[in-house]
């Protein structure tokens, strides 16, 4: 009876120093001022997004040009009760820009 016990005991002390040791969670912040402020929109409610149907060739243009959209709503303040912001989504027929992946460090 004494084993369940150590194994137990042993759970409870491995969860509680995982759990000291956690740092303070965070919302994602991906751009921070030089001052080292991360952005925000103050006053702004509603953020405009422009999809590029057209760069993906992998799958159809509507489907595309729909999840954009249904995303768009999904994350926007109509529907998720954890925000205040609204994506306004406009399609694009330009071929979109390119990302050049940029070194961290």
């Amino acid at each position: 009876m004494a084993r369940p016990l150590v194994r137990v005991s042993t759970s409870l002390l491995l969860l509680l120093g995982v759990t000291a040791a956690a740092s303070r969670a965070e919302a994602y912040v991906q751009y921070r001022g030089s001052n080292g402020v991360p952005w925000s929109w103050p006053g702004t409610t509603c953020l405009p997004v422009v999809a590029y149907p057209h760069a993906f060739t992998r799958m159809p243009i509507e489907e595309v040009s729909a999840a954009a959209m249904n995303a768009a709503a999904a994350w926007s303040a109509g529907q998720t009760s954890c925000t205040y912001l609204g994506l306004s989504m406009t399609l694009s027929d330009e071929p979109g820009p390119v990302a050049i992946p940029v070194a961290e460090g």
